[in-house]
């Protein structure tokens, strides 16, 4: 490409031999008679050399060079003139020109200048195409440096901060015992974490920084990089708090020590959790660690003790099964069989010889001698999942099993004695159906001893995510897939969705996208059509917003007072954020007493 000239003089004789010379030596030259039509040709083609006469007519032709400043042009400018003075010459320089030339003007000077003004617009041109990327990058690493989650912290020789990002600003002043700290009333253009700059972390009481200082030590002193290197210290608040530390030195090309910069990693959740599954590992089969599964823990725990009757309520796929087992492992009775029977797949006079068992002959179909499920698991325990689906008649036997410990096998009149444990499960609100006359009062009391309420999946968002991970690991295994995780818009998903079906719809779903996903990542396309479907505009409170405003009052109360009114435990227990749970605080004016 052709570099552009400007040429501007009022004489036509000027500008016609400019423009013959500099076209032949391959420029593309454009001329203007005057200084108006010289500053549009200077706007609409912003050329690489300008050539213009001091004196145009009644005008200054040093407008050019603010015209150029204006424009913020790296383009020289060579002044011209037929009435040469030092002063004119000085203003000239002074205001920006490349070069000063005097009438007349030969050919060989013309081109000499015109090539040496070039080379310098190139060069100009260069510096600033570098400047430009500096600048770019700069504002990218920044932009990395500020949005990043980690805390990343650059630190000097003589261990002061150089800078921190927000994330880092965020950890030190949740640490602060001091209220007036740095940032606080600041103006909104200043970022967070330039208010740290030039705090000696030596001298800092931040329990954050405490807890960093001796690695920053370690790497100052022996140039030695630190990678995950875990820390503990109490915050402000008197929690436990858990960080990953990463530190590396800073060196210059020569080698030479800058200091040195840290990551660190917020891992309290992490461990939170950990020591919440530590917890409950003495559980093979359920998985939770929000607080309604652990109230249901509780009662698993205190139950195996004993032999009292259970009955599990919920709705269908919420775990029930696993509970019953769960206790019988638990409980002395382990070393016997634990027996399921589910009442609603078989009609009544079958379900009573499974139950009771039968002799030869007792019914049409009976050849031989059947044992029943109580005698089966005598010493141990027996599961009778979906209790309010069985008869009248059925209902009757089952509470003098209960009471006397004893039963008659159908066809047979002499008594059986068993000790076995009764733990029963239903989907159906017994005591509505006491109400209906459908089930027997007295039998719900029977097995109503102590009832454990497992939660709906709904009301556990919590738990989601260690469910998901248990599911992947199962079906990576089943599948043989190499499928590490699900996109983050299935997560939003699931965490929204109501599921119906609770865990073993959460379940399928899982299976579902291991079967047709062929990559590594299972996407929402991978999802059933009733997940796709879901419009999930509820926010991550739903399982809060489910309650009664009584019941979610209560729950809070119950949770402060479990975590001593601790409110970052609360809200970990919960599976919620902080500032969640201070909406919740402030809506039902609860503070502690």
């Amino acid at each position: 490409m052709k570099s552009k000239i400007v040429v501007i003089d009022d004489e036509e004789s000027i500008r016609y031999s400019f423009e013959t010379f500099l076209v032949n030596d391959g420029y593309e030259v454009y001329c203007a008679p005057d200084l108006e039509t010289g500053l549009e040709l200077i706007t609409s083609q912003f050329p690489d050399i300008i050539f213009s006469d001091i004196i145009l007519g009644d005008q200054n032709g040093l407008k050019v060079l603010e015209k150029v400043n204006e424009l913020a042009l790296f383009s020289p400018v060579i002044m011209i003139t037929g009435q040469p003075s030092i002063d004119t010459a000085a203003e000239a320089v002074r205001k920006g020109a490349y070069d000063y030339m005097v009438k007349p003007i030969v050919k060989d000077s013309l081109l000499r200048v015109a090539r040496n003004a070039l080379k310098n617009k190139q060069l100009m041109d260069e510096k600033e195409r570098i400047r430009a990327e500096k600048d770019h990058f700069r504002n990218h690493l920044e932009a990395v440096f500020t949005s990043v989650d980690d805390a990343i912290i650059t630190i000097d020789n003589s261990r002061r901060i150089i800078s921190c990002n927000d994330a880092a600003f965020r950890i030190y002043r949740s640490n602060n015992f001091d209220h007036d700290l740095p940032g606080k009333g600041m103006d909104s253009l200043v970022l967070p974490g330039d208010s740290l700059k030039g705090t000696l972390i030596r001298e800092d009481k931040n329990p954050f920084l405490c807890a960093c200082l001796s690695t920053i030590e370690r790497v100052l002193n022996y140039q030695e990089s630190v990678k995950n290197k875990k820390k503990t210290f109490v915050d402000s608040l008197g929690n436990q708090s858990v960080i990953s530390i990463s530190c590396s030195p800073l060196l210059s090309k020569h080698k030479k020590s800058l200091g040195a910069a840290l990551v660190a990693k917020d891992l309290t959740r992490i461990h939170f959790l950990e020591n919440r599954l530590k917890e409950t590992s003495e559980f093979k089969r359920i998985i939770g660690n929000s607080y309604r599964m652990d109230k249901v823990f509780e009662l698993i725990r205190a139950l195996a003790a004993t032999d009292a009757t259970v009955l599990i309520t919920g709705e269908s796929g919420t775990g029930k099964s696993l509970v019953a087992r769960e206790i019988h492992d638990l409980s002395d009775r382990s070393a016997h069989n634990l027996v399921t029977v589910r009442c609603s797949a078989l009609a009544e006079q079958l379900l009573e010889s499974e139950l009771f068992g039968h002799i030869k002959g007792a019914f049409t179909g009976a050849i031989h001698n059947k044992v029943g499920r109580f005698e089966m698991c005598d010493k141990g325990s027996i599961f009778l999942d979906e209790i309010g689906e069985i008869t009248a008649v059925l209902q009757l036997k089952l509470l003098g099993v209960i009471q006397d410990r004893e039963f008659e096998r159908v066809g047979e009149s002499r008594p059986v004695k068993v000790d076995t444990r009764i733990i029963a499960a239903t989907n159906r609100q017994l005591k509505e159906e006491v109400k209906e006359g459908r089930f027997r009062e007295d039998l719900y009391y029977r097995l109503n001893v102590v009832e454990i309420k497992m939660p709906p999946l709904r009301e556990r968002y919590g738990d989601i995510p260690l469910l998901v991970d248990h599911f992947l690991n199962h079906f990576k295994k089943k599948y043989k897939k190499p499928i590490h995780s699900l996109a983050p818009e299935v997560i939003q998903v699931f965490s929204t969705y109501p599921w119906p079906g609770n865990v073993r719809e959460l379940e399928h779903a899982m299976e579902h996208g291991f079967v047709l996903c062929t990559g590594e990542v299972i996407e929402a396309e991978h999802m059933p059509s009733e997940i796709k479907r879901f419009n999930f505009q509820s926010n991550s409170d739903s399982a809060f917003n489910a309650k009664t405003e009584s019941e979610e009052k209560q729950e809070l109360i119950s949770i402060l007072e479990k975590t001593d009114w601790n409110k970052a435990k609360a809200a970990r227990l919960m599976g919620v954020s902080r500032p969640t749970l201070y909406r919740k605080l402030e809506h039902y004016q609860l503070e502690k007493c």
